[in-house]
């Protein structure tokens, strides 16, 4: 039996809650944003001078523009609190 894709993103939110605590790495933010059913979840990015959430579709934009810009640096991506109680 093949699990549909919307198994594979809940695992890897799963897994980061279980074993990471919410924060997510690259290959993470990748596979949530690739999945139909993932790609508008909220991320939390936190930066030097502040933080925003935005879809994890377009998390790696973001983070991409901090880092080309010097502007400031990305101390951490996570699921927020929210979002985790809500997919769980």
């Amino acid at each position: 039996m093949v699990k549909s894709k919307h198994y594979y993103q809940v695992a890897i939110i799963d897994r980061v809650l279980r074993q990471k605590g919410g924060f997510l790495q690259e290959p993470d933010i990748a596979a949530l944003a690739a999945g139909e059913s993932t790609r508008l979840m909220r991320i939390l990015v936190r930066c030097g001078g502040g933080r925003f959430t935005c879809p994890a579709q377009d998390v790696q934009h973001f983070v991409d523009i901090i880092g080309r810009d010097n502007s400031d640096y990305v101390r951490d991506v996570s699921i927020p609190a929210d979002s985790a109680c809500r997919n769980r």
